[in-house]
């Protein structure tokens, strides 16, 4: 299907309302046709959360549902996932309550766009919400609001394409002469918004008495005027009390509720056609703002809600334009020392153009059709530990991608160990240590912890290595305020110790790299004593074969052939081999020749190549090389305007 932008002009007359549902370049996960559904039911008396026992009772499947997410705390997996397992979209709302300047691009805010990725869930990411409001931290500098808006818009667009951002002021206040209560001295730009949303709740009366009775349509007007000719526009959260205590004595207002909900339901289709998200705020309140807007908890209520949503306009399954992508290897890591057979799914609503396959920064496949299936031979890659990126690009002109750490290990030199903090094997300690498990950024059942002290107290995770070589050394701490910013680790190196002092106050629930070491084989012991300035955490250690050649990630942003493409013949070489090219281009090729350990051993530059050539390894500036050479393994590396590819070599002398 063919979508176009158009409008009707006529003689001083616009007819947006006449415009056809396909008018619009369609923004993420937005339905061709109907508007979605949603709600709040966390805090819901009745259904206490349980969508299925919500969606019984308002006799209809909902395709969104919503919450709400501090910056500053891990992203809510397991709410995420709950929702998403069913099909569903999930709303965060994401809220900064410490202010716009603890903002930054860093390691936290990556690692939350990472994890929103890997969840697989559409999500619509309500980032700051009703920043017109004094009532929220993130009030009062639209400039500074803007600025870290657009920040966590590209962070998303790079770490969770599966992310829509929606940008969603409150209805009020809404003062043009007032740029900190005005909504529009807030917007970032459309470069950087993916949906509009809007906040309003339908309360009777106001704080001070006063009645209120505007209608759901003229709050929602407040962005839909405005924006819905470029952005498709969401109801984030909304809700009319049925029963209120803000006046005495309190006063039970069903008919003012089913009235308000049947001014936005009913009338959406053919006043709204932008409006494509309704969402409900289910939850008595009345200990919080004085009103109960619960759905489940009055009975006509609930029945014209049921009647109001039970028509084809209101969207049960969510249109899904960004692919979701996974493979069949696993989170962790995937040691490849034999062919392996990459199998990989994808979820869409609209065609997929391509799958492509990146491993570190060469790209090894692209691959057009199902099943989407390719065979991992190490043999043509160095050893080493690299990102497989896979990316589905669909139709819509939407993409997303998984990442799966693997090491090619030819040489079957890799090992990764882990030693957790339960005494009685490699893990032993020396003084007062005590076990904890009040966070839970730790790794395994709990971690021990230690006063601040002299150093008496002591933790010692012991190793066994089987070979001599380099090895990556990691710890694992769980984070908090009262922590040690000099936790002293000390690393048993030639001729001594090094200690190595980590703040733990941070860098929680991860790996976090304390060195690369020459270890000799045998036994190696890590330590850590509490010879610091606060609580010492002792959870896990991990000890990992680091490889000679340290793999580098990097987007490649040439095409990269298949891997028959290009091929080194007789190999193991000898002076006469040859590069058998097809798939080049005749414009310039460029040659780099490596050694295992990464140096570059030599450039050359080659013309005139046809589009199916041989081409000697060794002529030109490479004749030289040969006779310097040792006998081993190297890599060449060939790249074109149009290609890129690094295939490994023996030579034999």
């Amino acid at each position: 299907m063919i979508y176009k932008i158009f409008t009707i002009i006529l003689p001083s007359i616009f007819f947006l309302g006449a415009l056809s549902e396909y008018a619009f370049p369609q923004a993420k996960y937005e339905p061709p046709q109907g508007c979605y559904i949603g709600a709040f039911i966390v805090n819901d008396p009745v259904v206490q959360g349980s969508i299925t026992q919500f969606e019984t009772l308002a006799g209809k499947k909902h395709s969104s549902y919503f919450s709400y997410a501090a910056y500053g705390q891990p992203f809510p997996s397991v709410w995420v996932e709950d929702y998403a397992s069913k099909g569903n979209i999930v709303q965060i709302a994401f809220e900064p309550n410490n202010g716009l300047n603890e903002v930054v691009d860093g390691p936290y805010i990556r690692d939350w766009a990472k994890a929103a990725r890997r969840s697989g869930a559409m999500i619509f990411l309500r980032w700051a919400c009703e920043m017109n409001g004094s009532w929220v931290a993130w009030y009062g500098n639209p400039d500074l609001y803007k600025e870290k808006f657009r920040l966590i818009f590209q962070i998303m667009k790079e770490e969770a394409p599966n992310v829509a951002m929606v940008w969603a002021p409150n209805d009020g206040p809404n003062d043009p002469l007032n740029p900190p209560n005005y909504i529009h001295s807030y917007y970032p730009g459309d470069a950087y918004v993916d949906w509009v949303g809007v906040d309003f709740y339908g309360v009777y009366f106001y704080e001070n008495g006063a009645p209120e009775r505007r209608l759901p349509s003229e709050k929602l007007k407040v962005v839909y005027d405005v924006y819905s000719a470029r952005k498709p526009i969401i109801i984030c959260e909304w809700a009319a009390a049925h029963y209120t205590t803000r006046v005495s004595p309190a006063v039970s207002c069903s008919t003012y509720c089913i009235s308000q909900m049947d001014s936005l339901y009913r009338i959406a289709k053919d006043r709204f056609p932008r409006l494509k998200s309704i969402n409900w705020f289910s939850m008595n309140s009345l200990t919080q703002n004085n009103c109960n807007f619960s759905l489940t908890e009055n009975p006509a209520v609930l029945n014209n809600y049921k009647d109001v949503i039970n028509v084809s306009h209101f969207l049960s399954t969510p249109f899904r334009n960004v692919p979701s992508i996974k493979t069949n290897l696993p989170q962790g890591d995937t040691v490849i020392r034999n062919t392996t057979q990459l199998q990989i799914t994808a979820e869409s609503s609209v065609p997929l153009d391509s799958m492509v396959l990146r491993l570190g920064e060469l790209r090894i496949a692209v691959l057009t059709s199902p099943p989407y299936s390719f065979e991992i031979n190490p043999a043509l890659y160095s050893d080493g530990i690299y990102e497989l990126k896979s990316t589905a690009f669909a139709s819509s002109g939407f993409n997303n991608y998984e990442v799966n750490r693997i090491i090619i290990d030819n040489k079957n030199q890799y090992v990764s160990t882990v030693v957790d903090d339960i005494p009685g094997g490699d893990f032993t300690l020396q003084g007062a240590w005590n076990i904890s498990t009040s966070q839970p950024d730790r790794y395994g059942p709990y971690y021990h912890f230690s006063i601040a002290g002299d150093g008496s107290n002591k933790a010692f995770w012991k190793f066994n290595l089987q070979t001599a070589g380099s090895y990556n050394v990691y710890a694992f701490w769980s984070a908090h305020p009262n922590r040690a910013t000099n936790a002293p680790f000390i690393v048993p190196v030639p001729g001594g110790k090094d200690t190595i002092r980590v703040n733990q106050e941070q860098n929680g629930g991860k790996w976090n790299l304390l060195g690369r070491y020459n270890f000799a084989p045998g036994e190696v012991l890590i330590e850590l004593n509490n010879q610091a300035n606060e609580i010492v955490i002792a959870d896990a250690v991990r000890v990992e074969w680091a490889f000679n050649l340290p793999v580098k990630v990097k987007e490649a942003d040439q095409r990269t052939i298949e891997a028959s493409d290009a091929v080194i013949f007789p190999n193991p070489v000898s002076r006469e081999s040859e590069i058998v090219l097809s798939g080049f281009s005749r414009e310039g090729i460029k040659l780099s020749l490596y050694d295992l350990r990464g140096s570059l051993l030599g450039i050359r530059e080659i013309t005139g190549v046809n589009a199916s050539s041989n081409v000697k390894l060794f002529d030109g500036t490479f004749r030289e090389n040969y006779d310097k050479m040792s006998s081993g393994f190297y890599v060449l590396r060939i790249i074109s305007n149009e290609a890129k590819y690094a295939v490994k070599f023996l030579m034999l002398k």
